[in-house]
This record gives structure tokens, C-alpha cells and sequence, in this order.
């Protein structure tokens, strides 16, 4: 019966062993052999750890490419709903409703942006999300063909940067604020 290479490896283990046990004079080379051995029997393990981790990678890449597993998003229970209502939503609705008019549109916006102590209460209600200021000046820049005159010059009074605004946007394509 001829022996296997595990056996061979460990017959060669075993006559290491007794050899440095009967020439050392020291413990110490008996350590580095040990040591030796085991940094032997270390390096195999890091090259299947890597080969697993490529292994299982490689086939869940593939598998979800080729469509037989979908993953699925993580929903995080604790983010807030969309909001529903914002301030140009209701404005909007006003404006299309009648019950306000582009110049009031405007001078609504103006107050939001600049002052909004003045800003009607009826659209500060908690349930009304606000928006940002971009949002705010694009929404005047879409009203402004519809504002008069008299309510262009004192917008443009209040907010002289309200043409740099348009222009940051890429909004002034052909408009005036006078």
C-alpha cells in the first residue's frame, strides 16, 4: 500500500520534529520550526478564504444578472411620508381657483422669501411643508409674464436680486424683470 500525500506530509512533519528535537541545543530553532509549519499551514487558508469570497461573489452577481434573484430595496420604516401640500401647491391652486390673482401670487412669493412675518397665516399651517428658495424663484419667474407693472417695480424694489437669481437658475431666456 503506497501512502497518500497527507501521509507523506506528516511522516516529513514527524522526522522534522525528532531532528530538531535531537540537534537543538535550545528550544528556540524547535519554535521557529513550529512557526515555520504553521505559517505554512496559514497560507492556504487565506487562499480559500479569498477563492470562497470570489466563488460566492461571482455566482450572486450573475444570478441577479441573469434575473432568477431580485433583491429586494430595504424600506426604512422611519422616513417621513412625501409631502403632500407645499406652499406654491396651495398658492397654485388659489391662482387657478381664482380667489388669487398674479399680482398677489407674486407678492405672496416676495413675502415668503423676504419677509415671511408677512406671509399669509392660511399657508403657514403645520400641515404645509415649505420649499426652498430656488423652488420659490421659479415659481415667481413662471408668474412674471402675468404681473403688472406697478407690482414688477416693487418687486424689483424689494428683491434686486431676483434677475441674478434667474440668471444662477438658467431661467432668463429671454426675460426681462422690467
Amino acid at each position: 500500500m503506497k501512502p497518500t500525500i497527507p501521509q507523506k506530509t506528516s511522516r516529513r512533519d514527524k522526522v522534522v520534529d525528532t531532528m530538531a528535537k535531537k540537534f537543538a541545543n535550545t528550544g528556540t530553532v524547535e519554535a521557529k520550526i513550529i512557526a515555520s509549519r504553521r505559517r505554512r499551514r496559514q497560507k492556504p487558508l487565506y487562499i480559500y478564504i479569498f477563492l470562497g469570497t470570489a466563488i460566492v461573489t461571482t455566482t450572486l452577481s450573475t444570478l441577479i444578472s441573469s434575473g432568477v434573484i431580485t433583491p429586494t430595496p430595504i424600506v426604512n420604516k422611519n422616513i417621513p411620508p412625501l409631502p403632500s401640500k407645499t406652499v406654491i401647491d396651495l398658492l397654485s391652486k388659489d391662482l387657478a381657483d381664482k380667489k388669487i390673482n398674479a399680482d398677489q401670487f407674486a407678492l405672496y412669493l416676495k413675502d415668503y422669501l423676504v419677509n415671511y412675518n408677512a406671509f399669509p397665516a392660511e399657508y403657514k399651517s403645520g400641515e404645509i411643508y415649505s420649499v426652498t428658495s430656488d423652488v420659490t424663484v421659479k415659481a415667481l419667474y413662471d408668474i412674471w409674464p402675468q404681473v403688472s407693472l406697478r407690482t414688477r417695480a416693487t418687486l424689483l424694489k424689494t428683491m434686486p436680486f431676483i434677475e441674478d437669481r434667474w440668471r444662477e437658475a438658467g431661467l432668463t431666456a429671454n426675460r426681462k424683470a422690467y
